[in-house]
């Protein structure tokens, strides 16, 4: 059948037929449709299908304005809490009904849930006025709300009163007007409703608390009908009620594939039915029952189903899902769970034949990369939400028995299937599961990562068609929020991620902050102020919550201490007791020898030494041990501390004063003992939406200094000057700090930053924040997320004309590894980063450079060892790889830095050099033509000759002799010097001295300046590089 293309006005209009459309309706029957204000078109659209529709409003029937009489049915939505009389129309509607007759009404819930989460009063539109039954409401109020909500014990009430001595009580998810989920009455669920369920709020501003996570907590203490955000309630006349246990209801996956899954019981015997809600969606069922048949005819286990008269039909099966059971086996046996998964995969694996041909679509998304083996039909609903688990199977195999198999796709690789699973199985709340069992360790296991992004677009891609994005669907739809044009869920592992897509005539900061404004993706959280006082909820302010919190603590600790000090002042007493026996041991023995049995001997001892009875039947319990010296010294001791105790105890309770230093003490102790840090992040940075359209692509000026400060500067900041100029100063900078790169690059532009724990983050040209000419700039840590002790070792600007399959990046690290990788591997990169390369332990990333293919790679270390060789002795390498070995490094050396040679010399006429500089302050220029290159790998040979007055290498540059050089100190002492003053010398020698250092200061950095002048110097303007 052809499918209906529906419109989304069409689409919310059927959302109000899920509050009913669940029920069964005998056909042909008479059915009067009461409603408040006016009739919901949808609603009786689907009763005129099941029989005979009058309708009226509230008004009508309480006036007697309604002809007809013996009814089948009275259905009404929202009509006891908007109307003034509830009582007397509930009366009417039983004088109406036949005796075999049902009255069929929602209503909100007083003690619902949502309001406990923050969501306001529909009527008052204020917080918690209903949880308190209306009291801060005048009269004058009430009269002009247009109505209010009841608990399910005032309906009870009022529908015994009206005649309805038989109800059903039907919990509604979660809302009348978008009906998702049906619990009948004494069924409680069995399913983590966090994973099925997206609560709908009327004022998502006020909410405070994650009401699908409350859910658990509710079932397992029996609240949870009682505080359902809503009801169905079936009234009987003859006792005879619906079957319905549960139901399921997708009306917002449009006329195909709408369906309602429901849970009956017949003469004790439960089934599970399907059916469509739209003719539209009956060949759905045959493709469900055709799809089992399919995976039993290759050995996979499936519950026995049929589809009769438009039905889908089978058993209910008493089995837990899949789901919650792999997570408890993992909780026991971690080895079985991955066995499980093991078995899953495997299933997964046969479910189809292999074809091994992917979609153009898919083809471009895998992009060259290996996506396993292809089905020819992938099951994409084969996940563990979708089985059973019988673990008393003998076939390990036999024990996932799948159900619900509405869907699959032709040519779907099994990996992202096997994708779908793994989140459905973490999508949830268990902490200790995913503690036992990491995300990552299951997509390593089955081959995942490396394709992670395309399994996450093929999962969001079927969840786009099916849920029409549930969390902003609302103000979508009701054009709250008008310019989206899609919406698209790219959550995975590393975090949540929803992607929104806008018309091109929109601005995409209007649309996010209304977002802000209308969802939840900004929130104010409020503290819930309700409390218990005297057994009375009241709405306290902050002074009086305070007031009632120290009064229950003085409660608590005076109760407490008061028996503190009974227990001591009895054991006090007994041990006096002790003592005393202790004292006159001789004659205690004498009487206790001389007793006919424990009463005469316990009255005698009362008699002599003036006991108790407490006393006296301590001492005749008292062991022989008790008599040696250290068990008298003990007892002694015990008493002496409890005295003390008792002390203590006597001026707490008489004095206040030590009472409330006693509260203060123990809060500040469990202030230590449970306060962590804050969890989370508070960002300045909440406009990541850019659109690259409303940004000129202009030329722009990047500049970073060695502390972490970038900025982005107009060209036209800097005018051409002729050759000799003054310049111009070009930042503002600390005295410790200096300008480490300078570059020209245009908006549109990428800048690739690696760290030097070997990572990259990406940003556009446009996202560094563009700062006047002589400002500091941003820290960069303001605009990437940095890990800790994570800083910038390179910016690498990639133009359109740098990204190809021809240029590679050339990476070192300290330890002398070095690795090339293609560019384009880095043109993805989200805005957690990627890993460039895999360090080892105490290793570092020190420098990155894009190479074509022709370039010579220098690797100097500390101890002045230097190698050069061709960058084509190294092979390309795989992003994540952790590289071959650039230089054999000798016991305690490392490299200090990288440099490329470059194919001619810097400008034709002048000859580069090699510029050391040891952390002493001695320098020297090196001809590039002593070098000799060799493979890499080796030791290199001798660049410099490290002396005690020298020390050891900080830095190295390829110069010439037109540029200049700035040395840093670690006492932030900064000096410039033209190139062209160093000497030039062999490669083993020391050089000269660069810079006086006193005392134990040392070098700590240098940095190359392009077309140094006299007049550049003195204005203290420089473009430098890394």
């Amino acid at each position: 059948m052809q499918s209906v293309k529906l419109t989304e006005e069409a689409l919310v209009r059927d959302f109000s037929k899920g509050a009913l459309v669940w029920y069964y309706f005998r056909q042909d029957s008479r059915i009067l449709y009461i409603y408040s204000r006016q009739a919901d078109e949808a609603v009786l659209e689907l009763l005129e299908s099941k029989g005979k529709v009058d309708d009226c409003s509230v008004e009508q029937l309480l006036n007697n304005q309604i002809a007809g009489n013996a009814y089948d049915y009275i259905v009404g939505v929202d009509v006891i809490e908007e109307s003034r009389y509830p009582q007397k129309l509930l009366n009417i509607c039983h004088g109406l009904l036949k005796p075999e007759g049902r009255l069929v009404i929602g209503t909100e819930n007083r003690y619902a849930i949502k309001y406990i989460c923050g969501d306001r009063d529909p009527y008052t539109n204020h917080n918690f006025d209903g949880i308190e039954n209306y009291r801060r409401l005048s009269a004058a109020d009430r009269d002009s709300i247009a109505g209010r909500c009841y608990s399910m014990a005032e309906l009870k009430s009022m529908l015994g009163q009206a005649g309805f001595d038989n109800d059903k009580f039907y919990s509604v998810m979660p809302s009348l007007q978008e009906t998702q989920l049906v619990y009948a009455e004494g069924y409680e669920p069995v399913e983590e409703l966090a994973m099925r369920y997206f609560p709908l709020y009327n004022y998502p501003d006020s909410v405070f608390l994650e009401e699908q996570y409350l859910y658990t907590d509710l079932i397992k203490n029996g609240m949870f009908h009682k505080m359902a955000n809503a009801y169905i309630i079936e009234c009987s006349i003859d006792g005879q009620f619906d079957n319905t246990l549960h139901a399921t209801i997708s009306l917002d996956r449009g006329h195909d594939n709408a369906l309602v899954t429901s849970i009956c019981e017949h003469g004790g015997v439960r089934n599970v039915l399907k059916k469509a809600v739209y003719e539209e969606g009956i060949h759905k069922l045959k493709e469900m029952q055709d799809n089992l048949n399919d995976l039993h005819a290759r050995g996979i286990n499936v519950v026995d189903s049929s589809v009769e008269n438009d039905t889908f039909v089978m058993p209910y099966v008493d089995a837990p899902v899949a789901m919650n059971e792999l997570k408890i086996i993992a909780k026991t046996d971690k080895n079985a769970f991955l066995k499980a998964m093991d078995d899953m995969y495997e299933l997964i694996l046969n479910s189809s034949e292999h074809t091994g041909v992917l979609s153009e679509k898919d083809k471009n998304s895998a992009d060259g990369r290996d996506v396993g083996p292809v089905l020819e039909k992938g099951y994409i609903d084969m996940v563990p939400l979708n089985c059973f688990y019988d673990e008393s199977a003998k076939d390990a195999k036999s024990r996932f028995i799948y159900y619900d198999q509405e869907f699959y796709w032709e040519n779907c690789p099994a990996k992202a299937v096997m994708y779908r699973s793994i989140m459905i199985i973490y999508d949830g709340t268990d902490k200790e599961f995913e503690r036992i069992v990491q995300r990552g360790e299951l997509f390593d296991r089955y081959g995942l990562s490396e394709c992670e992004d395309m399994w996450q677009r093929m999962s969001s891609r079927f969840t786009d068609v099916l849920r029409n994005q549930k969390p902003l669907r609302p103000y979508y739809e009701n054009k709250r929020i008008d310019g989206i044009t899609a919406l698209r869920d790219e959550s995975d592992r590393t975090g949540m991620r929803i992607v929104i897509e806008l018309r091109r005539d929109v601005n995409a900061n209007v649309i996010l902050n209304r977002l802000f404004k209308y969802t939840q993706l900004q929130d104010t959280f409020g503290v819930i102020m309700l409390s218990l006082v005297n057994n009375e909820p009241k709405v306290l302010n902050l002074l009086e919550m305070l007031k009632y919190y120290l009064a229950h603590q003085e409660d608590v600790i005076t109760r407490r201490t008061k028996y503190d000090l009974n227990k001591a002042e009895e054991r006090a007493h007994i041990l006096k007791g002790l003592i005393i026996a202790l004292d006159n041991i001789d004659r205690v023995i004498t009487i206790i020898r001389g007793s006919a049995n424990v009463a005469i001997a316990k009255e005698s001892l009362i008699k002599e030494f003036s006991l108790s009875e407490a006393q006296a039947q301590a001492i005749v319990d008292m062991r022989l041990r008790a008599l040696t010296g250290l068990e008298r010294e003990k007892i002694e001791d015990e008493l002496k501390e409890l005295e003390a105790k008792i002390k203590e105890y006597k001026e707490i309770l008489g004095d206040r004063k030590k009472l409330l230093l006693v509260i203060r003490k123990e809060i500040l102790e469990i202030s230590e003992k449970f306060a962590d840090k804050r969890r989370t992040v508070i960002d300045s940075d909440i406009t990541d939406f850019s659109d690259e359209d409303l940004i000129p692509n202009e030329p722009v000026i990047i500049t970073r200094t060695n502390l972490g400060y970038i900025k982005r500067q107009s060209l036209d900041n800097f005018k051409d000057q002729r050759r000799g100029g003054k310049g111009i100063k070009g930042m503002q900078t600390v005295e410790d700090d200096y300008v480490e790169e300078l570059f020209a690059t245009m908006t549109h532009d990428s800048l690739l930053f690696f760290t030097n724990q070997g990572r990259v983050y990406k940003l556009k040209g446009y996202q560094i924040p563009e700062s006047s000419r002589t400002s500091r700039g941003t820290a960069v840590i303001n605009l990437l997320n940095l890990m800790p002790d994570e800083k910038i070792s390179a910016i690498i600007p990639v133009t359109k004309g740098v990204l190809s399959d021809e240029n590679k990046l050339f990476m070192s690290t300290k330890n002398g590894i070095v690795k090339k990788t293609n560019i384009m591997d880095f043109s993805n990169i989200n805005k957690n980063g990627l890993r460039a390369l895999t360090l080892d332990e105490d290793d570092e990333l020190i420098g990155v450079r894009v190479t074509d293919g022709t370039k010579k790679i220098i690797l100097v270390t500390k101890l002045g060892q230097c190698i050069l060789f061709d960058e084509n002795d190294v092979r390309s390498m795989g992003r994540t790889a952790r590289g071959v070995k650039g230089i054999n490094l000798a016991a305690n050396d490392h490299v200090i830095g990288m440099q490329i040679t470059p194919n001619v010399a810097s400008d034709g006429n002048e000859e580069d050099y090699l510029l050391l500089v040891s952390e002493n302050g001695f320098g020297k220029r090196t001809q590039i033509s002593e070098f000799t290159p060799q493979r890499r790998g080796g030791k290199g040979i001798k660049c410099y000759k490290i002396v005690e007055k020298s020390g050891n290498l900080v830095g190295f540059k390829l110069v010439n002799r037109s540029q200049g050089l700035m040395i840093i100190t670690d006492e932030g002492i900064i000096i410039k010097i033209k190139c062209d003053d160093i000497s030039i010398n062999g490669r083993v020698t020391t050089g000269v001295k660069l810079i006086n250092l006193e005392n134990d200061i040392k070098v700590a950095a240098i940095a190359k300046i392009d077309g140094m002048s006299e007049e550049t110097e003195e204005e203290g303007s420089e473009n430098s590089e890394s």
